[in-house]
């Protein structure tokens, strides 16, 4: 069965701040590889985790990763 118990939520999102510029949205957030503004097409990401600040990180760095790259596995990230 499974565990039902409530979980905090952490989001993240660049769909609010940044720059347009020659008709692109550049994210607030910056690609730790390249140094230059998110630009992977993810407006938002949400995740539930066992506690907060978890939760945000996660959803914090799925927003960097490119759509394309499998999801973390859930059980081996305690997502």
């Amino acid at each position: 069965m499974a565990d039902r118990a409530p979980r905090p939520v952490g989001c993240s999102g660049n769909y609010r701040r940044g720059f347009s510029a020659d008709g692109r949205h550049y994210s607030q957030g910056f690609d730790p590889a390249t140094g230059c503004p998110i630009v992977n097409g993810v407006s938002s990401v949400t995740a539930v985790h066992r506690d907060l600040i978890s939760a945000d990180s996660w959803a914090t760095a799925m927003t960097v990763r490119e759509p394309k790259m499998p999801m973390p596995n859930g059980s081996r990230c305690a997502l």
